[in-house]
């Protein structure tokens, strides 16, 4: 075989000149570079060289806290890029190269590709770790109702929450109009809060006997009742929920991170 494409007789020994050793160890490690490249990302997590470039961008209290949390949960080392978008001057120009939409989260690998959306960052993320248990396996009847759920949180909470987060004002000029539109928000919310109720007054976590990624969003999603007065008191299986969580060390660590508690 020819290790890194020299031949035998090519390579190092102790009688190299300095220059030639220098040369060959920068042209190795170039060639080692490119070979991590063409690994997969799955197989890279486990080779342990995928990690140290992995780069979230995210916002404080966004959406981009649910893998954010995940990251920490499975240990994964990362980078965080920090996007204001709740500031009309928090996005850099640049950063419509990384997204287009120019929103958060953004998962940048270290082979360039990036991927959006909290579900499909959320399982990719547990699917390096398949070990953590943080989603069930792919092709199973419980990985599609993880998916379902996922898809409850993003469609039926998460855009749910958004008239309470300005889009009342982006809607209605009025007042009165404005005040209309965000009852009515609260209103779909709590019955859908309703589900949710019933299902953690049954089990401990969304999904069951044991935390998932589906928890990491729906905690995130249902935090944002702190910043929006939506009343959480009808529910109080939701909100010892919410206190479970938030104990919880990887929830913990996202949060401190970003400055959500001290």
């Amino acid at each position: 075989q020819r290790p890194l494409g020299y031949e035998p007789n090519e390579l190092p020994d102790c009688s190299t000149p300095r220059h030639k050793l220098v040369r060959f160890y920068k042209s190795a490690t170039r060639q080692c570079q490119r070979l991590t490249s063409l690994v997969s990302p799955r197989q890279s997590a486990k080779r342990g060289v995928l990690s140290a470039v992995m780069k979230l961008y995210y916002s404080k209290a966004a959406c981009s806290l649910a893998p954010h949390i995940v990251l920490e949960e499975l240990a994964i080392p990362h980078e965080l890029v920090r996007i204001d978008i709740m500031k009309a001057d928090g996005i850099p120009p640049d950063f419509h190269k990384v997204n287009p939409m120019g929103a958060v989260p953004v998962l940048q690998l270290d082979n360039g590709e990036t991927l959006t959306e909290v579900a499909a960052i959320l399982q990719y993320l547990a699917d390096l770790k398949p070990e953590s248990g943080l989603v069930p396996k792919a092709g199973t009847w419980e990985r599609v109702r993880l998916q379902e759920c996922l898809n409850f949180i993003a469609t039926e909470l998460h855009k749910g929450f958004g008239p309470l987060f300005g889009g009342a004002e982006a809607m209605a000029e009025s007042p009165q109009a404005q005040g209309q539109i965000k009852d009515w928000a609260k209103k779909e919310l709590a019955f859908r809060l309703a589900i949710i109720e019933g299902k953690l007054a049954q089990h401990p976590w969304i999904m069951g006997d044991h935390f998932t990624v589906a928890d990491a969003y729906l905690f995130t999603i249902l935090s944002w009742s702190n910043y929006t007065g939506f009343d959480l008191t009808p529910f109080s299986a939701v909100k010892a929920y919410l206190a479970k969580v938030q104990e919880r060390s990887g929830v913990v660590s996202a949060m401190k991170a970003e400055r959500l508690i001290r």
